[in-house]
């Protein structure tokens, strides 16, 4: 999908366009252009449910083990502080957030699916911990 816009009587509707529909005028997805609201309101709820998940503390584990300067326990805060402030962040800081922990987002018909970029979570969480 591609981030596209336009506007009308100066409102401007950003949505997605299919790739496919871009390049070939030839999409066989139902949807071929979609709101950018709820796919970006969807992204960071799956960022969000990720960055909570247990699966993330083993990796700051993994990371902690693997790099003698950095502390398990200043990696647990700051993996605390993210939680505790991200609703507090503005929306360009949440973006910035979201674009070094996701790779690629692909719009399936039945939700979404991230590919997240790991180096990127470490990077964060040494950046946070810092």
């Amino acid at each position: 999908m591609k981030h596209t816009c336009s506007s009308n009587h100066g409102l401007v509707y950003r949505y997605y366009t299919c790739y496919n529909q871009v390049k070939y005028k030839n999409c066989p997805s139902q949807h071929k252009n979609i709101p950018a609201e709820p796919v970006e309101r969807s992204v960071i709820e799956e960022v969000l449910k990720i960055i909570k998940s247990p699966e993330v503390v083993i990796n700051l584990n993994r990371l902690a083990e693997q790099r003698k300067d950095l502390r398990k326990d200043d990696l647990m805060t700051a993996l605390k502080n993210l939680n505790e402030a991200w609703s507090y962040l503005y929306q360009a800081e949440q973006t910035k957030i979201v674009k070094i922990l996701v790779e690629r987002v692909e719009i399936k018909e039945n939700g979404i699916k991230l590919d997240l970029n790991l180096d990127g979570f470490d990077n964060l969480f040494v950046e946070l911990a810092s």
